[in-house]
């Protein structure tokens, strides 16, 4: 726990912090995003998991994101005053789009980026398209991959399936299989449903002992919208997953295994944050989400959805957009906090969570408001022993 407890403790490099401006003219933005989320083919995938709100729509029809959208999209983001530029390529499923998309843009970036701007890029994926060439593209051009995968066979293929309503296991594992191959460790994306609940244990020790991973993320799925849902993860069941891994975690007592929301409630505690889920900064700057037809909302989590709408690519350009009051309206209101917020304890390293699944809409109280509650007290108990 110690080691675990010092590594969290090393200072660390936030990509979205603002460099200095280099035009005048930028002063007029107050809070500039170094990070692009790009979802590229709109809602088309090769799957058509139960639990995505795509899947309700016509996922069989491309929406690829059009080329001169895309010039212009790269050009203006990296003219931005930025040391670092971070493009994380989302669909639908992102590899729809080929890879001569890709290979197109990696060819603008280096034709629009300024000298010493370092540019990242990710690509979230299901993971069953992976080849040969995506896998030596990727390591070649030092692309960054994240792999969705719900855990074991039995959690996993419940809710991942394709048209045909087969599960996508094997070919998931088959496509991590290839990029390792490749010298590439993807990080996994898990999407926490109710059902795979009380797989917590099972789930835990396949990605350490079958899959030896050791990096994971976990969503709860929650769709706090629909009346009729029936998957979302209550504070119940997050909570003792929560719990779970906090108790494997500790016992395995490997300070290379990374589970992202014990990082960030750990590092919030120890005032030393990473926070790699931006759930836990109180603010929604440092990213902005661009859908395939130009449409730029504040992330993908709020994708579609007009209240987050903040502007139109193929109307205006990212400095329109980034100093307009429409972006600077939502981002003041996503650092609201609700009246219970102002006075917990735990509000200078919760934060409010994040505003797309706020009870009431973006001035209201996060919905895992109670799991963090907990989880804070929990962790706090856990480094007080360890501190005697």
């Amino acid at each position: 726990m110690k080691e675990k407890i010092n590594r969290l403790s090393k200072p660390q490099v936030f990509s979205g912090m603002m460099v200095k401006k280099e035009k005048s003219s930028l002063a007029k933005i107050s809070h500039l995003p170094s990070v692009a989320i790009v979802n590229i083919v709109g809602t088309h995938c090769n799957l058509r998991c139960r639990y995505c709100f795509h899947s309700r729509k016509h996922q069989d029809e491309p929406q690829l994101m059009k080329a001169p959208l895309l010039k212009k999209f790269i050009k203006e983001f990296l003219e931005l005053p930025l040391r670092t530029c971070t493009f994380n390529w989302h669909g639908g499923e992102p590899l729809l789009a080929g890879l001569d998309f890709f290979k197109t843009v990696v060819g603008l970036q280096s034709q629009f980026s300024k000298r010493g701007q370092k540019i990242k890029n990710s690509v979230q994926t299901n993971g069953t398209l992976i080849d040969e060439k995506w896998a030596s593209f990727f390591k070649t051009h030092n692309f960054g991959i994240g792999v969705s995968l719900d855990g074991n066979e039995e959690s996993h293929n419940h809710f991942r399936v394709d048209s045909n309503n087969r599960g996508s296991f094997k070919r998931v594992i088959n496509g991590l299989k290839i990029l390792r191959e490749h010298g590439i460790e993807p990080g996994i994306l898990m999407t926490l449903t109710r059902e795979n609940v009380r797989r917590a244990q099972d789930n835990f020790l396949f990605f350490v002992e079958n899959l030896k991973v050791k990096s994971w993320a976990i969503n709860p799925y929650c769709d706090i919208e629909s009346a009729n849902d029936n998957e979302t993860v209550n504070n119940r069941g997050f909570t003792s997953v929560l719990k779970t891994y906090i108790d494997l975690w500790l016992a395995y007592n490997d300070k290379d295994l990374q589970i992202r929301e014990i990082d960030d409630f750990l590092g919030a505690l120890l005032k030393k944050p990473i926070f790699c889920a931006c759930n836990f900064k109180g603010l929604c700057w440092t990213s902005f989400c661009l859908d395939y037809d130009g449409k730029i909302y504040l992330c993908d989590s709020v994708l579609r959805r007009k209240e987050f709408f903040c502007g139109d690519l193929l109307k205006q350009s990212l400095f329109e957009v980034f100093a307009s009051a429409r972006w600077e309206g939502l981002i003041k209101q996503s650092k609201m906090l609700s009246t219970e917020c102002q006075i917990c304890k735990w509000r200078i390293v919760c934060g409010n969570g994040c505003p797309s699944i706020r009870a009431g809409g973006i001035r209201g109280k996060y919905y895992y408001c109670s799991t963090r509650k907990k989880i804070f007290a929990c962790l706090k108990e856990i480094l007080n022993k360890e501190r005697r």
